[in-house]
């Protein structure tokens, strides 16, 4: 099948996929990804070994071996089955998935579920996560979650990157003076850089998208769900299923520092040219060259 790709809101190449994600390059970091509101949704970071909830099951996806859940909703967690049965017949590792910890057992019992249905248990490791506590998940680079109003147990997440930095009043030192320093003062000497590489939503109404959150604030990259845009839909509509209007993210795009803003999630009864024709009709012009619609494929809808 042809399918159109944006590479910016007016840029566009013709790309011929069959069940493949929508590949994206920004900021320096590869993004595979498909997602249509209600039906299913999956964000990857390849380089990151990560992917952001398993609505759908596609090769990138599979080969992460960590999954974050936003929360657990059927768009989000469908593809877990594939997910896993696939995996363990590819004979790969183990995976460790990552949720909030009011979801932790209601998915310990689903996968435990899976693995009666399949006639063996599915290895794997389920880590709660908190506000409080960074999980590593590659070299130098964490999740932490935030909270989010959707349903019971959502969250959004940041992916951060830690690095170790030699403080400001000694930088200029002469390295064997530096390293008599270290021995001397320890890690005194260094401060932990965090740095928000990327902010993915989730599920979530656009007033509880944490703006003031410093680090949610300044990510390179912001991943907004935006389930309905217009037409038939107002932004009552999108609050009564804690969900994001277009009209009310609008606000938010000057408040977030981010080099691109990726919306997705959009409700299957947009047309790929109506999601287009919203967003170029509504979004300020000088916001224009940030936002980046995650548009549906159409083997996706239903």
């Amino acid at each position: 099948m042809i399918f159109r790709y944006q590479t910016s809101l007016f840029g566009y190449i013709l790309c011929v996929v069959f069940w493949e994600p929508v590949d994206l390059k920004l900021e320096n970091i590869a993004i595979s990804a498909r997602s249509v509101g209600g039906i299913g949704t999956t964000i990857s970071f390849p380089e990151f070994d990560l992917s952001i909830d398993m609505g759908i099951c596609f090769p990138k996806s599979l080969r992460t071996s960590t999954v974050a859940f936003t929360h657990t909703h059927a768009d989000h967690i469908a593809g877990l089955p594939t997910y896993l049965g696939v995996r363990r017949l590819f004979g790969m590792n183990p995976p460790r998935f990552i949720c909030a910890k009011e979801k932790k057992e209601a998915l310990e019992a689903l996968i435990a579920i899976l693995g009666e249905l399949q006639g063996r248990p599915f290895e794997h490791e389920i880590v709660e996560i908190s506000e409080e506590t960074d999980v590593p998940i590659a070299q130098s680079l964490y999740l932490r979650s935030v909270k989010v109003n959707h349903a019971n147990g959502s969250v959004g997440y940041l992916i951060l990157r830690k690095t170790r930095r030699l403080r400001e009043e000694f930088s200029h030192r002469a390295k064997q003076e530096v390293i008599r320093l270290k021995e001397t003062k320890g890690d005194e000497i260094f401060y932990t850089r965090v740095e928000p590489l990327a902010f993915v939503s989730g599920d979530a109404t656009a007033d509880s998208i944490p703006v003031e959150n410093e680090l949610v604030r300044n990510a390179r990259i912001a991943f907004l769900e935006c389930t309905f845009l217009g037409g038939a839909r107002s932004s009552e509509d999108a609050q009564k299923g804690n969900h994001s209007h277009l009209d009310e993210l609008l606000d938010l795009f000057p408040r977030l520092s981010a080099k691109k803003i990726v919306l997705y999630h959009f409700s299957q009864i947009y047309s790929n040219d109506e999601i287009l024709r919203f967003i170029a009709e509504k979004v300020p012009f000088d916001q224009k060259d940030r936002i980046i619609p995650l548009l549906p494929q159409d083997e996706d809808r239903l």
